[in-house]
């Protein structure tokens, strides 16, 4: 899909990218949300959808879908999930500290998944483990997708990654409850204890509304190939 600068795009789609985004932006806005619970109000733009709970009430606006659109991954990606699970915790680090030390690795087998790979080998490896540890929100977002039991956490000392974006997402999958997870209780917790699914019934409403959101945004923007695409391309 091609790119533009922010003023100049026709949507702004996905991740933590509002902050971005100039006051008089006028383009689309589908499943994006907030980094930090500031304040925005993008009054000329088209809000078809959003991440999350948080992210509306800072933007001031009514009711819309919510949730990531990376929870429609796995209607595109034919991953084999469920045929062959992987023994042990699939660790995904945000690419930020992919190559710092783990600051604790969890006292139960692991490994780690290298979010620098391609889409398809980075959500295939998620989609087959049996269960997923992650400092980065698209990790927890496609596990949430094909039903992998996950939590996720915060690297020791880290001011660049915030927690309100992984609160956005899970005010939507995983209402009134998180399953972030601290360091102390990592090591000493069973893998029962932390790792849990994301609410099967609020992932199945949010993706059939995000679902819906995205004919919204193909009929708004009838000359963009790459939308039309994504709608047609569902396995």
């Amino acid at each position: 899909m091609a790119r533009a600068r922010q003023e100049r795009a026709s949507i702004a789609a996905v991740g933590s990218i509002l902050e971005h985004l100039p006051d008089d932006y006028s383009g689309i806005i589908w499943g994006s949300g907030l980094t930090e619970g500031n304040p925005r109000r993008f009054e000329n733009a088209h809000v078809v959808a959003l991440r999350g709970h948080l992210t509306r009430k800072f933007l001031g606006v009514g009711e819309v879908p919510l949730g990531d659109p990376g929870l429609l991954v796995s209607d595109y990606l034919d991953t084999g999930n469920g045929r062959e699970k992987r023994p042990g915790t699939a660790t995904v680090r945000h690419f930020l500290h992919a190559e710092e030390p783990f600051s604790v690795a969890p006292r139960h087998e692991s490994y780690s998944v290298d979010v620098t790979g391609t889409p398809d080998e980075v959500v295939g490896q998620i989609s087959k483990a049996a269960r997923v540890l992650t400092s980065s929100l698209h990790g927890l977002v496609v596990a949430d997708a094909f039903g992998v039991p996950a939590a996720w956490y915060r690297e020791r000392g880290d001011s660049l990654v915030t927690s309100f974006k992984f609160q956005d997402y899970e005010s939507v999958v995983t209402p009134g409850w998180s399953r972030r997870v601290e360091f102390d209780v990592l090591e000493e917790a069973r893998v029962d204890e932390v790792f849990r699914r994301a609410d099967l019934d609020s992932v199945r409403n949010a993706q059939a509304d995000l679902r819906a959101s995205l004919r919204e945004v193909a009929a708004r923007l009838p000359h963009k190939n790459p939308v039309r695409f994504a709608m047609e391309r569902r396995r």
